[in-house]
């Protein structure tokens, strides 16, 4: 019987380790009790992903109820998710990010946590930290300020508002996902889809809380200009939301009515100050500014007229 259906999206391959698959053949539960589905969206992820399931076949291949799904959706991740949830078989849902690495108590750990809370509005969060080896200034901005999964993620003090919802590491009962109506698909990128889709959820009376030792680790390097495109689709993505909901509050919206050119300045002049101070406090705000300044520039991009619902 399977109990939970994982599944992962692809993103990104030059993120993906030797550990993507390792960790769920060491699950401590069995194998048999949960599936993996995972997504590409193009011919070339499709054969890395099947190369580095190969590598990882030193238990049988049929320990691990598998699953490639391989469609031409771009970028899309709601695709690839709304894909993955009518793929699978289990009550129970877990999504998990393609740059997360599993512990091994994760499985057992989300299962537990269901068990307990046997509601369809109870969602389990599962943290994602970065690790050690990758830590430098700017993660641990990003990890504190909350820049990186909309709340600050902090191993010494791990809380989260009841209505957090997030695509990396988060498991949930079928039936409440497609009561709120599945991921959107007019968003194109891995961003905002899923905050989206905890809006809807959250009206549905979504109660999220922590799932202990079920935190990821968050396998890779995360720098400036990698997360500086990142935000600019967060910026294109916020445009679509708005576009499709024009009533809903916009606390965004002190950012969105800047001037870019403003904002270049004060990404040129915080930067030359931080050089000049060495101070920490400085360099944030640099972070801060050029981050912002990513999210406007997105926003400012035209985008196609919009029609469909999701």
């Amino acid at each position: 019987m399977t109990d939970i259906s994982v599944i992962i999206p692809i993103n990104d391959t030059r993120q993906l380790s030797g550990l993507f698959f390792t960790q769920w053949y060491e699950q401590t539960v069995k194998m048999n009790r949960f599936e993996l589905i995972v997504i590409t969206s193009n011919e070339e992820q499709f054969k890395f992903i099947n190369h580095l399931y190969k590598k990882t076949l030193h238990l049988k291949p049929d320990d691990l109820a598998l699953h490639f799904l391989n469609e031409d959706i771009q970028q899309s991740r709601a695709k690839a998710m709304n894909l993955g949830i009518k793929k699978s078989i289990s009550s129970l849902l877990y999504f998990f990010g393609d740059d997360n690495i599993p512990t091994k108590k994760t499985i057992m750990q989300h299962l537990l946590f269901h068990k307990d809370n046997p509601s369809a509005i109870n969602v389990g969060i599962g943290l994602a930290f970065i690790p050690d080896k990758f830590k430098n200034e700017f993660i641990n901005w990003l990890e504190a300020s909350g820049s990186l999964f909309g709340i600050p993620f902090k191993q010494d003090e791990i809380k989260i508002p009841p209505n957090f919802f997030y695509m990396a590491n988060t498991s949930i009962k079928k039936e409440f996902v497609i009561q709120a109506g599945l991921f959107d698909e007019d968003f194109k990128y891995h961003c905002w889809d899923d905050w989206e889709l905890g809006l809807r959820l959250s009206k549905l009376g979504m109660t999220s809380a922590v799932v202990m030792e079920s935190h990821a680790i968050h396998n890779h390097d995360v720098n400036i200009s990698g997360r500086y495109q990142s935000m600019q689709q967060a910026g294109e993505s916020c445009k679509i939301y708005e576009n499709k909901f024009p009533c809903e509050p916009r606390p965004w919206s002190n950012l969105t009515t800047k001037s870019p050119q403003w904002k270049i300045i004060k990404v040129q002049l915080y930067l030359l100050l931080s050089k000049i101070t060495l101070s920490t406090k400085v360099k944030h705000l640099y972070f801060k500014e050029k981050m912002d300044l990513a999210f406007l520039l997105g926003y400012l991009t035209p985008i196609k007229t919009l029609d469909s619902p999701y």
